[in-house]
């Protein structure tokens, strides 16, 4: 990959693309957190009115649950205005919480049955009641408990100026760049759950009595865990849907995956149509594969944002790609925010490699090593020798040797950025995280078991402990007399915008 890695960074180098390239990407982030009582079980309490509509408002909403809050920033072009984007939004939703706090770790908190999961709720007019409608089916098509999984999407997009200059170097248009970003992200994407895991360990009760799948121990009564796991969060045991491996759902080109979405939205499946005999008329949207494109489970997506009533996948036919969701961030609980600057700066380095190497069309081969890959480091991924499949030879490597590798290429697009950059940041994120590659012991997923088994006696004691500090942490900072007159702005602008759908 390495003669066409330098290639177009030859190509590209000059102060203007470097400029370009460093200060014009649009980035934002989702997070979700589970709301907490102080006995680390799921909040069973409505989403605060004092936060404003669900249904409505820009910042704050909720995902599946009523008791899982969502976060989104808007797209901004400096990783320190995101990171203080994120920081407001915590102040201000912890001013609401009272005794709540919000649950740190991805993996949820103690949920003895899936009775226990409020599904959200966003009022009374027909677009608020479709949103519940299609979470009523997701927890009958899948398990309530696993809808409460938490994670950080990571929303990406090019300049509009580069993807000219892009055109002009290589004839390849923005669906092109953007389809050719999402392979290699699929292909070279474990790397991200090896560095960014931190759901090794999880609450017994996430299984409902279940027989744990092979590969978990117990640590004492009410825990689980696997012992190398990186991201369990990533894995089958997670945010994961059987179902949908038999989509077939190809990113080789805007028109096939648009394509393979549109069908799975429109053909019926006989095990969907039987919720209806067995919980009656509002048990989901539709009987289709998807009740709707939202629904898809991927590690990453190409999107655009969407006009009232218009699809994804008509808006990505007709208008092409606007940005990627990267889909597969866990919380980190020992950073307050759930996320650093190094993580976005690698990630940034990370997809634009993605960009910059070949990226040919994935064969059902490929999707194989592919799954093998990412499915053994999310469960195994520190296993002192752990071995991958290669994608070209199908020999073994090991991971180590494939990340120093693919260190190595990223190196170049660090320097490469960092010459519009007097403080080296990109450099500084490489080093950050290249260092973990020879000692594991260092990573979330590590560090997570390693608190653990030293100082509690559950999961659930360890992520309130963590759940703790970060309110803390947020409970001694303050916003400004203007930022909360903003917020609160916002939060009765929402209640009003709601009152007058629902009217």
């Amino acid at each position: 990959m390495r003669p066409t890695l330098e290639n177009y960074l030859k190509k590209l180098d000059n102060q203007h693309i470097q400029t370009l390239l460093l200060d014009n990407n649009l980035i934002g982030i989702e997070k979700e957190n589970l709301r907490v009582n102080k006995s680390a079980h799921i909040a069973k309490t409505p989403h605060p009115t004092a936060l404003g509509a669900a249904l409505t408002h820009p910042f704050i909403t909720t995902d599946y649950s009523e008791s899982l809050l969502e976060m989104v920033t808007p797209p901004v072009h400096d990783r320190n205005d995101l990171l203080e984007w994120l920081k407001k939004l915590h102040i201000y939703i912890y001013s609401h919480l009272g005794s709540e706090l919000l649950w740190a770790p991805s993996m949820p908190c103690i949920i003895p049955t899936a009775d226990d999961v409020p599904i959200a709720q966003y009022g009374t007019s027909h677009q608020g009641w479709m949103r519940t409608l299609y979470r009523i089916g997701l927890g009958h098509r899948y398990e309530k408990k696993m809808q409460t999984i938490a994670g950080i999407h990571f929303n990406y997009s090019l300049p509009e100026t580069f993807w000219q200059i892009w055109h002009d170097l290589t004839a390849q248009d923005q669906n092109f760049g953007y389809f050719a970003i999402t392979r290699n992200y699929l292909r070279h994407g474990w790397i991200i759950d090896y560095l960014f895991g931190a759901s090794s360990v999880f609450d017994a009760s996430f299984l409902s009595g279940k027989q744990p799948p092979p590969g978990l121990m117990n640590y004492k009564e009410h825990t689980l865990y696997a012992p190398y796991a990186c991201s369990l969060r990533m894995s089958d045991l997670g945010y994961h849907n059987s179902t949908q491996k038999q989509l077939d759902i190809s990113y080789n080109s805007v028109t096939e995956y648009a394509q393979g979405l549109i069908k799975a939205i429109n053909t019926p499946y006989p095990p969907y149509e039987a919720l209806f005999k067995t919980h009656g008329p509002d048990a989901q949207i539709n009987a289709n594969l998807l009740q709707i494109e939202a629904e898809y489970y991927s590690p990453i997506r190409p999107k655009r944002v969407l006009a009232k009533s218009e699809s994804q996948s008509q808006a990505l036919l007709q208008q092409g790609v606007e940005y990627l969701e990267v889909r597969a961030i866990d919380i980190n609980p020992y950073e307050p925010l759930g996320i650093n600057a190094a993580q976005i700066d690698f990630t940034k380095i990370f997809l634009l490699y993605c960009l910059l190497t070949d990226s040919p069309p994935i064969s059902k081969d490929e999707h194989a090593i592919i799954t093998h890959n990412t499915q053994t480091v999310v469960f195994a991924g520190r296993t002192p020798g752990c071995v991958l499949q290669d994608l070209t030879n199908k020999n073994t490597i090991l991971l180590k040797d494939w990340a120093h590798m693919l260190f190595s290429d990223l190196a170049l697009i660090a320097d490469f950025l960092d010459k519009a950059d007097a403080d080296k940041r990109y450099t500084h994120a490489l080093n950050y995280f290249k260092e973990k590659i020879d000692h594991p012991e260092l990573l979330p997923s590590a560090l997570m078991l390693d608190d653990l088994f030293n100082h509690y006696d559950s999961f659930s004691e360890l992520g309130l402990a963590l759940s703790e500090k970060n309110k803390n942490y947020f409970n001694q900072k303050q916003l400004t007399d203007i930022e909360k007159a903003e917020f609160d702005q916002l939060a009765r602008e929402s209640l009003q915008q709601q009152r007058i759908i629902e009217a």
